[in-house]
């Protein structure tokens, strides 16, 4: 599992005595990327993403929906091309798909959308039987170490950023690529019809 990490400038220093974390030495020991500026320019996100794609055989990008739109502005921006998958049946886009991942602790049942809950029982899993590899960085460690769950009546769980004790979107992130992959690998379903054959009458 890769991951990056990217920060801004401004605020760099009242951050890292906020959070308590050393982002000036990570930052030093290249495991945080430093942009200039007060917030993130997203296309810069874009262009990342377009270069990974360059690279690598990417089957789609799972996404939050709180900050979907200003990704997908700044990929018309940089003449990248996405799209957003909305379900099997529904007509496909050009370029690089866009899939859906919802943060609480809703489980979804359709095939158009990713959730939490089942993105961290598969991170568990692969964890526990070993079958993952995630990059060694002092900005993952902290973001375990700050994560807290919240949990439902049916015991689904996600990410509870209000009694996490400081920056977790590493984790998340890391989930929620998990999940994906798992979503990718898993075969179409059957109609009933093909499993159990037609009977007449």
């Amino acid at each position: 599992m890769k991951t990056w990490y990217w920060t801004t400038k401004e605020g760099l220093d009242d951050r890292e005595k906020q959070d308590n974390a050393p982002y000036s030495e990570w930052v030093s020991e290249g495991y945080l990327t430093v942009l200039p500026g007060a917030v993130i320019d997203m296309t810069f996100v874009a262009v990342q993403v377009r270069d990974i794609c360059a690279e690598h055989d990417v089957a789609f990008l799972a996404f939050d929906v709180a900050f979907m739109l200003s990704f997908e502005e700044a990929c018309e921006e940089i003449g990248f091309p996405v799209w957003r998958y909305e379900g099997p049946g529904k007509p496909e886009g050009k370029g690089l798909k866009l899939v859906a991942h919802a943060q609480g602790t809703r489980v979804m049942f359709e095939d158009k959308q990713l959730c939490m809950p089942k993105s961290i029982t598969k991170l568990e899993d692969a964890i526990l039987s070993e079958t993952i590899i995630i990059d060694a960085s002092p900005v993952t460690y902290s973001c375990a170490a700050n994560a807290a769950l919240i949990e439902d009546g049916q015991a689904n769980r996600a990410f509870d950023k209000k009694r996490s004790r400081g920056r977790i979107d590493g984790l998340v992130t890391i989930a929620m690529a998990v999940g994906a992959a798992a979503m990718n690998e898993q075969p179409p379903k059957k109609s009933v019809y093909a499993r159990r054959g037609v009977i007449r009458v």
